[in-house]
């Protein structure tokens, strides 16, 4: 869309997305409501792709309604399509998977909730917050920690907040860096509004992040939290894709 905005093409742009809203959390689908419209791009929530066919550029959607599925076929020019997350499927079918298939775990302390020497993390189990590099970052010395707990008969002690960290690219040169705990806490790394995309997090994403997954978390060195809990006014600042 920001490509096409500067070269002076004029495209209709169509989002659609199987969730009730833009972002899971509230604070920043808001936000980002505002740089569709900017866009002018329309979004299409609810909405499940379901089929494709290439060579007559047209894919069928599938929304629920009160009668029943009802599927929507849509002519395109151009597809790009992002595969649902699901878990594996030897977990799936194994005792350790809840009824969706994910590790059945405490969210606080990646403990199995039936078998005490099993813990998960990352894209398999079923802490209830976005599957991020970032996410593991922060359960990783959490499940150290309890593991040592556990070894040792003693309480487990850490906890994990449900971290998660979405930065999202706005345009060419631009991020919103979405930050969250559980139940959509926004815990910025930084006391700036987060809602708002700067070319600062463009250099994050694009610079240091890829150097502190491939140098330090790779390879088990410890990052110190930077994130917190803190508050903003309801009302949306002024925003520029």
């Amino acid at each position: 869309a920001d490509h096409w905005r500067k070269t002076g093409v004029s495209a209709q742009l169509d989002f659609y997305n199987a969730g009730g809203a833009m972002f899971s959390v509230p604070f920043y689908s808001r936000a980002l409501d505002v740089i569709m419209a900017q866009y002018a791009a329309e979004a299409h929530t609810g909405c499940s792709l379901v089929a494709v066919d290439g060579a007559a550029r047209t894919a069928w959607f599938e929304r629920q309604a009160p009668a029943g599925p009802v599927r929507e076929s849509v002519k395109f020019d151009f597809l790009h399509v992002v595969p649902p997350q699901g878990p594996p499927e030897f977990i799936r079918q194994s005792p350790l998977g809840d009824a969706a298939g994910w590790v059945a775990v405490d969210k606080h302390t990646l403990q199995h909730v039936a078998h005490e020497n099993i813990f998960a993390l990352g894209d398999c189990c079923s802490a209830p917050t976005s599957k991020t590099a970032a996410a593991v970052k922060n359960q990783v010395p959490v499940v150290i920690e309890n593991l040592l707990c556990a070894l040792e008969g003693r309480a487990l002690s850490a906890r994990y907040d449900g971290y998660a960290s979405c930065p999202l690219v706005t345009s060419r040169g631009k991020v919103m860096l979405a930050e969250f705990c559980y139940d959509g806490q926004v815990s910025p790394s930084f006391p700036l509004d987060p809602r708002v995309p700067r070319r600062a997090y463009w250099a994050l994403k694009k610079y240091f992040l890829p150097r502190l997954y491939w140098n330090v978390i790779l390879r088990g060195h410890s990052w110190p939290r930077t994130h917190t809990a803190r508050s903003f006014p309801e009302r949306l600042p002024s925003l520029r894709a």
